[in-house]
């Protein structure tokens, strides 16, 4: 994707990840225990297009995302953001 497409698409979901973002900060939640923050997360994700997995490894607050076929967006998250890990990303 080109610099400028990506930049587009940011300021096009400006609203929403602000929205997000405001939302996690509003209920500072600590290491494990970040259910509202996991539920603003997924819900949004979702309402994008992912297919959204939660508890994954038996971790409440753990949970993986998928969008798109052929190359397909994968990744495995745990709030906080701040140490959200990227597990495979595949694009074209």
């Amino acid at each position: 994707m080109e610099k400028q497409k990506a930049l587009d698409y940011i300021a096009e979901k400006e609203a929403l990840i602000t929205s997000v973002s405001d939302n996690i900060w509003d209920v500072a939640e600590t290491a494990f225990e970040e259910y509202k923050s996991v539920e603003y997360l997924c819900d949004a994700l979702e309402s994008e297009g992912f297919e959204v997995e939660r508890n994954v490894g038996d971790i409440e607050t753990a949970f993986t995302g998928r969008y798109g076929k052929g190359y397909p967006i994968n990744f495995m998250a745990s709030v906080p953001m701040q140490r959200q890990i990227p597990m495979m990303v595949e694009v074209p």
